[in-house]
């Protein structure tokens, strides 16, 4: 078993946290296999007096860092962007930081366990309502009309829960024919 940080957008790493979400789909291969676990890569900020600092030089160097700047705190400072929850925050936001440059040791405790990881034909294939609700497609009540309630990222919105998922990945892999679809249970927090 290993721990692998998939990227999530936002919108979807709210859901995920809410227990909204339990599988994705990926054009390119995953390095994940059942039994493994997953944590939320998501857009993230620090201290602005750490904005120099790659992600990783804040992690291994942090509490050096921070006596530079003198002043003792408990961690390193991390604002999560999905719902602008913080972790060990004392400062001034600083410079938005990509999914991909987030360190482990600072990414949020939620956890998942890979429970299915499969090669299946690209969407529409195998979109139904209930695998669209799966993915993370949402009904809201503050629509912008109310016919149309659905979306998957709070941008493209539709009818129904598959209406409003393919809009969503439509958007980003109109031409993809297959993909993975990877699916995981919450395990900690």
């Amino acid at each position: 078993m290993k721990e692998v940080g998939i990227a999530f957008m936002p919108a979807l790493v709210r859901r995920i946290v809410a227990g909204q979400k339990v599988v994705t789909r990926r054009i390119k291969k995953p390095s994940v296999k059942v039994g493994d676990r997953i944590w939320l890569r998501e857009p993230w900020k620090t201290e602005a007096c750490l904005d120099g600092y790659s992600g990783s030089e804040i992690v291994e160097s942090y509490h050096e860092i921070v006596e530079d700047l003198s002043g003792a705190h408990p961690g390193p400072p991390v604002l999560y962007l999905a719902d602008e929850s913080r972790r060990d925050w004392w400062g001034e936001p600083g410079r938005y930081r990509q999914a991909r440059f987030l360190p482990r040791a600072l990414a949020r405790p939620w956890r998942g366990e890979v429970v299915s990881v499969e090669w299946v034909p690209a969407p529409p294939e195998g979109i139904d309502d209930d695998e669209a609700i799966r993915e993370g497609t949402c009904a809201v009540t503050d629509a912008p009309l109310p016919w149309m309630p659905w979306t998957l990222d709070g941008q493209r919105w539709a009818a129904t829960p598959r209406a409003a998922f393919l809009a969503g990945w439509n958007a980003l892999h109109d031409d993809a024919v297959t993909c993975w679809r990877i699916e995981w249970r919450e395990v900690a927090r």
